[in-house]
């Protein structure tokens, strides 16, 4: 920046070049202070026990200032570092085996000479599959959150999830408030009220086991990937170094649920 300076300050009047290097150095400063100001809030509020802004339904939740309360805590769990219960996209029952075999929605009469994942006999939106009815949301018989705690309780949108993503700082932590739990906060940045995930891992297909359990957590939505990912799920991943992302996935694996409502 030094050398650009200097270049500039040779075509300009030795005003206009003092001028220059003032405002950046100014921005510059702004930025630092400014950044300094996030990581004191952030450093805060990693020492601070989770919001709870009240309940609904019995179950706690916090206002992140968005168009969607957050429940505190995953289903099946009672306190925000506590797992919960990890489930199939569209089940709303607790089980030991993820596969394509136990899924609730595939349909293993349908010829064997289509694909595995053209079998699903619902929210099917491929044009191969004879179960096709182009439903991409989870009905709410079909939404564990609706399900397990009943009310206006329910899974969050594909939406919902990157509003929370993109007006919240991410501070990850591998022994959240002394509890030995890895995991990530989200704080707010409308208000400050902070939501607390687990990185709870998930009952892969693939592995046919428990993956990645205190290394990230795997939350699902309640909507379906874009027409290239038809048969995946949008799921939002969070992880360690801060890593916050969504991604279509598989819906036969076992993830968790954080529930939201209005």
């Amino acid at each position: 920046m030094k050398k650009t300076l200097t270049y500039v300050s040779l075509l300009l009047t030795p005003f206009l070049a003092f001028v220059l290097s003032s405002c950046l150095s100014n921005e510059t400063d702004d930025r630092i202070k400014e950044a300094e100001k996030t990581l004191a809030l952030i450093e805060e509020k990693k020492n601070q026990e989770p919001t709870v802004s009240g309940q609904i339904g019995g179950h706690s939740y916090v206002d992140m200032g968005l168009n969607v309360k957050w429940a505190t805590c995953n289903v099946g769990a009672t306190k925000p570092t506590e797992y919960g219960t990890f489930f199939a996209w569209g089940e709303t029952s607790p089980k030991e085996v993820f596969d394509m075999d136990s899924y609730k929605w595939y349909d293993s009469t349908i010829s064997s000479t289509v694909s595995t994942y053209e079998r699903f006999s619902k929210y099917v939106s491929d044009s191969s599959n004879p179960n096709k009815d182009n439903k991409t949301v989870l009905e709410k018989e079909d939404d564990a959150a609706a399900s397990n705690w009943g009310g206006d309780w329910c899974m969050p949108s594909l939406s919902d999830v990157n509003d929370l993503m993109n007006n919240c700082y991410w501070a990850d932590t591998d022994n959240y408030l002394n509890s030995g739990v890895a995991g990530i906060l989200a704080i707010s940045k409308i208000n400050g009220n902070t939501i607390f995930f687990p990185f709870a891992g998930e009952y892969s297909n693939y592995r046919k086991q428990l993956d990645k359990q205190g290394l990230s957590g795997y939350y699902w939505t309640s909507t379906l990937g874009s027409v290239s990912y038809i048969n995946d799920v949008n799921v939002l991943i969070v992880g360690q170094y801060c890593n916050v992302m969504t991604i279509a996935l598989e819906r036969v694996s076992g993830r968790s649920v954080r529930a939201v409502v209005k």
